[in-house]
């Protein structure tokens, strides 16, 4: 699956003079300090949203400059990060060269995909931080014009409807929010589109079948997530519909069909 631009956003013309500032050796410049809106009232959100919103934003910084530069790899490694929100293994960890993503145009998006990579794969990560740095990257980059600060608020306050955080105990180590975390799909951050949380598994699901490992060089292939014994949430799902409410007398690694 290619993943399209939403409709939403519209790309820097090709040819266009770039108005920003930008500096290879100060990049934290472009980003720091972190949208405090953003940060704030993600906080209290679960940690999916949190990862869901770091990639709808990362799509405002990709597809803003599209036209700007052809590179496929941007858009390809968003395709990958948004199952990676449903799990990491779904998205592998990666390091793209300094030298090959520089300049106003590449280095941005090699910030951009550097933020969302840490969101997914950092243990001391915090998303809403990530996301925060983020959206000052896109405000730095994508023209006024654009609304995106419209589309945020617009979106931070469907998340906060349907996925506000959940109190858990100081002493509950176990708890595995990949697998018990409600899903977080990409139609959720179209604000004007309604969106309906009860469909979000089926939206998950026809994304991962239409994912093409042999196309896209950033998703793992059904036989890497079996290997890392990967559950995803709408086994979970299938599974207390069935009548087992304790998942784990299942074995993981098992994939549902497309």
């Amino acid at each position: 699956m290619t993943l399209l631009r939403p409709h939403y956003i519209e790309p820097i013309p090709a040819g266009s003079r770039i108005p920003w500032a930008w500096d290879d050796w100060e990049v934290e410049a472009s980003y720091e300090p972190g949208d405090a809106v953003v940060n704030e009232r993600l906080q209290g959100l679960q940690r999916r949203a949190q990862l869901a919103m770091c990639v709808a934003i990362a799509e405002w910084i990709a597809f803003s400059l599209e036209a700007l530069d052809a590179d496929p790899r941007p858009q390809q490694y968003l395709e990958a990060a948004w199952l990676g929100t449903v799990h990491f293994a779904c998205c592998p960890y990666m390091e793209w060269e300094d030298e090959e993503w520089s300049g106003p145009v590449r280095g941005p998006l090699h910030v951009m995909m550097a933020q969302v990579n840490d969101a997914l794969h950092f243990e001391g990560a915090d998303p809403a931080e990530n996301a925060a740095w983020l959206s000052t990257l896109a405000q730095h980059i994508v023209p006024v014009s654009a609304s995106f600060t419209i589309w945020r608020d617009a979106v931070l306050h469907r998340l906060e409807r349907w996925y506000p955080g959940i109190e858990k105990a100081d002493d509950d180590f176990d708890d595995d929010w990949q697998a018990l975390e409600p899903l977080v799909p990409r139609e959720c951050f179209d604000p004007t589109a309604p969106f309906d949380p009860a469909v979000s598994i089926d939206l998950v699901r026809r994304r991962l079948a239409a994912a093409d490992p042999d196309t896209n060089p950033y998703l793992s292939t059904p036989e890497e997530r079996a290997e890392a014994a990967v559950v995803l949430p709408f086994e979970l799902e299938a599974r207390r519909a069935a009548g087992h409410e304790d998942s784990q007398e299942f074995p993981k690694g098992s994939l549902p069909a497309p």
